[in-house]
């Protein structure tokens, strides 16, 4: 059986989406690595903490622990310039640092906590699965147009979001647009598509990106509350066609 072309336009442009994430991510930021540096006092107590003694520490570790000490007692280091040494995450690791006899609290954390276009990356890629589930849904209905058009969408959402991160401009509105898009494509699916197929692809589009991230960030409420939108989005479109189908 022949694979319907509207159908086939959403296929194409959705393995595009998907793949796009692989260039997106080869222009994300350098990481933004924190230092912060307070000398102890005598008699003050911090057995709990990792010891580094400064003598044993890499040059790039001690250059970067040197400067957080005459800038302001904190610096932030970029990219090849972030210590190996050291944890930079979104929580604050701490370490005491032991210079012949005075001993520091380096405290260290991750200072890029909109990473842009590793959200730009995920946006595109879950706008992927929508178009590419869509002309799965319709692979054998000729007469939809709709994927089409959703495929005609995700192209044109793909071009902005790709100039806005190789620019390095807009990024974050970029985003924010191209989620408002997504959500408008969810919708347009449910009213291109018949209704149990439909719903079919916002239970699927629920269900997958949550078993993707639980590994990484659990079963919690962050995740499992976004995996609401897709079948409620989808259902959306079931309605608005049932109706202006009735009036």
């Amino acid at each position: 059986m022949s694979v319907a072309r509207p159908a086939l336009v959403a296929l194409l442009v959705g393995l595009a989406l998907l793949v796009s994430p692989a260039v997106l991510l080869q222009f994300q930021e350098p990481a933004e690595c924190a230092n912060d540096v307070d000398r102890l006092e005598d008699g003050e107590e911090r057995g709990d903490l990792p010891v580094r003694q400064y003598d044993d520490l890499s040059p790039t570790a001690k250059r970067a622990f040197d400067r957080a000490r005459t800038v302001d007692r904190s610096v932030t280091v970029t990219g090849e310039r972030c210590p190996a040494a050291f944890e930079y995450g979104v929580d604050q690791s701490r370490y005491v640092v032991v210079e012949d006899d005075t001993r520091y609290l380096l405290t260290t954390y991750d200072n890029d906590l909109l990473p842009e276009t590793q959200l730009a990356a995920v946006v595109v890629a879950f706008l992927g699965l929508v178009v590419l589930g869509t002309g799965v849904a319709a692979y054998d209905d000729h007469d939809a147009r709709g994927p089409a058009w959703l495929g005609a969408v995700g192209a044109a959402t793909l071009v902005v979001v790709t100039a806005a991160v190789v620019l390095r401009e807009r990024r974050l509105a970029v985003v924010g647009g191209a989620l408002a898009v997504t959500a408008a494509t969810l919708v347009g699916a449910g009213a291109a598509l018949r209704p149990r197929r439909a719903l079919l692809l916002g239970g699927g589009l629920a269900v997958l990106p949550a078993v993707v991230a639980a590994p990484f960030v659990g079963a919690s409420a962050a995740v499992l509350a976004p995996a609401v939108l897709p079948p409620l989005l989808v259902g959306a479109g079931v309605a608005g066609r049932r109706l202006v189908a009735r009036s």
